[in-house]
């Protein structure tokens, strides 16, 4: 396969790349780790508020950390400060184009997850297809998917992804916690419309939102057998959380992979309720194609 894995390692002077394909290693190191480490701060900030020069703090990012690659498939294993970055949105000033438009990505935790995730496939190989998406009691209209206001396009986001596959959608108050949990081995692909809570002074603490208030918590799902095949959570922050030496981020996304779903795709900042919905209907319709 035409894939290239990037390891990338911190240290207190350098960033190094370690570029793993199946016949060769290869080291890259980028010298200035503070310069690396600021700009991704800064695009940190940028990411919550409308900035005019984003491509120009992406271009230096993908200058700072892209090396030359051949391959089309890439799998990011990132490291400290750089679980924050969201690869795919580097831009190579060289062709005008984002990484995602140039490379399939997709990420790791660590390379012995990543070997384990492809040694021992999950127990549940269906295809079939559910969504959840809650109704919240809150009067208000949301307007992102992170402050328990009730949010109108998540509910049309399941109902429509979910009949594109001919799938089940559990919506408003049937998309209870139980409800989840009580079909969490029928389904081979989960999607969850809803919001999520972060918190970042105590990643256990950190969960998906279901109808009632019913909260589902990252220490519950870290303790879950879960072998779905896709999660996808259509919510705010679910891969971001606090940073921990040594292990990552303890985000909603790295507690499912430890319950054992194969793969998720997961947000890294807060996400607007009618934006989102439309980007999601379009995901699926493409992975359906």
């Amino acid at each position: 396969m035409n894939q290239v894995i990037l390891k990338y390692y911190v240290t207190p002077n350098a960033v190094f790349c370690i570029e793993i394909t199946k016949n060769d290693i290869e080291i890259n190191k980028f010298n200035d780790k503070k310069a690396i480490e600021d700009l991704v701060k800064s695009n940190l900030a940028s990411n919550k508020i409308i900035q005019n020069n984003y491509k120009n703090q992406l271009s230096q990012l993908y200058k700072a950390l892209i090396p030359e690659l051949n391959s089309k498939k890439i799998v990011v294993v990132p490291d400290n400060f750089l679980n924050y970055v969201a690869f795919e949105s580097l831009f190579n000033e060289k062709n005008s184009r984002f990484l995602v438009q140039d490379f399939d990505l997709s990420y790791d935790y660590s390379l012995p997850i990543g070997l384990l995730n492809k040694k021992f496939k999950p127990a549940n190989q269906a295809n079939n297809f559910v969504a959840f998406a809650p109704s919240y009691p809150a009067s208000d209209i949301g307007v992102t998917r992170g402050d328990l206001k009730e949010l109108i396009f998540a509910k049309k986001e399941a109902a429509t992804v979910a009949k594109l596959f001919e799938g089940t959608a559990f919506l408003n108050n049937d998309a209870t916690k139980n409800a989840f949990l009580n079909e969490k081995e029928n389904f081979g692909v989960f999607h969850f419309s809803m919001h999520s809570l972060l918190f970042e002074d105590d990643f256990n603490k950190s969960c998906l939102v279901f109808s009632n208030n019913q909260r589902l918590y990252f220490s519950e799902l870290y303790a879950m057998d879960f072998p779905a095949q896709m999660v996808v959570l259509s919510a705010c922050d679910t891969g971001n959380g606090v940073l921990k030496s040594g292990e990552g981020i303890m985000s909603i996304s790295r507690a499912l992979t430890y319950a054992g779903v194969n793969a998720t795709v997961m947000s890294l900042w807060q996400v607007p309720d009618k934006e989102t919905s439309e980007i999601m209907i379009d995901f699926y319709q493409n992975l359906k194609k």
